[in-house]
């Protein structure tokens, strides 16, 4: 379920033209044309970040993800596995568990303070 779209701004999320036109069809509940590849790394490594990509996910899908359990969770893993490459990898199944849990289990005070970045830059 998408969230509403209106005032999304994609450029600042670090995606190329042709993967921000992917990201508009895969928010519009369309097939993406190929894989869009996330490339916002973590603070020090060259891997994308699997957690930023779940904070822009929790802000963009309405009610977030952080409450999803085995069913929906398995559906978010299988919808980034066929839609995203992580800085042209595949995504690994086992990093997406362990980085999913560690996402789920910061503290309240953490978890907001790192979906600020993200919200400024989604809904500026």
């Amino acid at each position: 379920m998408k969230s509403n779209l209106n005032g999304i701004h994609l450029p600042g999320l670090g995606f190329t033209e042709s993967d921000r036109k992917n990201l508009n069809l895969v928010l519009n509940n369309l097939q993406p044309k190929s894989k869009i590849d996330f490339r916002l790394v973590s603070d020090n490594r060259i891997a994308a970040d699997y957690k930023k990509l779940f904070r822009i996910l929790h802000l963009l899908i309405d009610g977030g993800i952080k409450e999803f359990k085995k069913e929906r969770k398995e559906m978010l893993f299988k919808f980034i596995e066929s839609t995203f490459t992580l800085n042209g990898s595949e995504v690994k199944k086992t990093s997406l568990n362990s980085r999913f849990s560690e996402f789920v289990n910061e503290n309240e005070t953490e978890f907001f303070e790192n979906l600020k970045e993200f919200q400024k830059i989604l809904f500026r």
